[in-house]
């Protein structure tokens, strides 16, 4: 949903039909966090989905890093 919503008026997007659209935004709100695929380039997107897109791998990896942390398992 953010994919069409932040990027309303960009001419990259624009170019994509809307149901192909609609399957792009599913496809980088699936894989942006785990596999690092892009649609449409980055350097193309605005400012705001590219700050959605940190926020989103930090928290992708939030859950693991805090098990990390909180381990008592020390190898000597």
């Amino acid at each position: 949903v953010a994919f069409l919503l932040l990027d309303i008026g960009n001419p990259a997007v624009k170019a994509i039909p809307i149901g192909t659209r609609v399957l792009c935004g599913l496809l980088q709100s699936l894989s942006v966090r785990a596999a690092g695929f892009f649609v449409v380039s980055l350097a193309a997107v605005t400012p705001a989905l590219r700050v959605q897109y940190i926020v989103m791998m930090y928290i992708a990896i939030f859950p693991i890093a805090i098990l990390i942390r909180s381990t008592n398992f020390y190898e000597e």
